[in-house]
């Protein structure tokens, strides 16, 4: 869902929020979908470094505070 209301966002803001598809200038269109494919790169990229990082605490030899942070939601 987040990523289809982000498609949104950047298709009304390069568009215009009255644009239909069968009216908006290809150029504009193509350029919505390059900055929502950036956005959604950087994002990916976040969360891949992220589950990672977790993926390495968890099966370190030292897991436990690092699993009570996560429980306690200070991680």
């Amino acid at each position: 869902m987040h990523d289809a209301v982000m498609l949104a966002e950047f298709l009304v803001s390069h568009c215009g929020s009255n644009a239909t598809f069968a009216h908006v200038e290809e150029v504009k269109l193509e350029a919505a979908l390059a900055a929502y494919e950036q956005n959604m790169f950087n994002r990916g990229q976040d969360l891949i470094r992220r589950s990672c990082e977790s993926g390495r605490r968890i099966f370190s030899d030292n897991t436990g505070p690092f699993v009570l942070q996560m429980f306690s939601g200070d991680a």
